[in-house]
């Protein structure tokens, strides 16, 4: 959250426009980097179906092999 709202100053005083996208829930909980890694060292492919789109997956799935 402080990452962002620093970002957010430091390019918006640069003249850069910031559109902030929510992040994604699964299950009432913020969908993290880290959990999709954790699926992906463990082979959890069903529960990765239930986070990322397809072509992330497809992409997550072919650079793992």
């Amino acid at each position: 959250m402080r990452y962002n709202i620093t970002m957010k100053k430091t390019l918006l005083r640069k003249g850069i426009k910031v559109i902030e996208i929510p992040r994604k829930k699964q299950n009432g909980k913020y969908i993290s980097a880290s959990l999709v890694r954790r699926c992906l060292q463990n082979n959890e492919m069903d529960k990765l179906q239930e986070l990322v789109p397809e072509s992330t997956r497809a992409i997550l799935q072919a650079e793992n092999c």
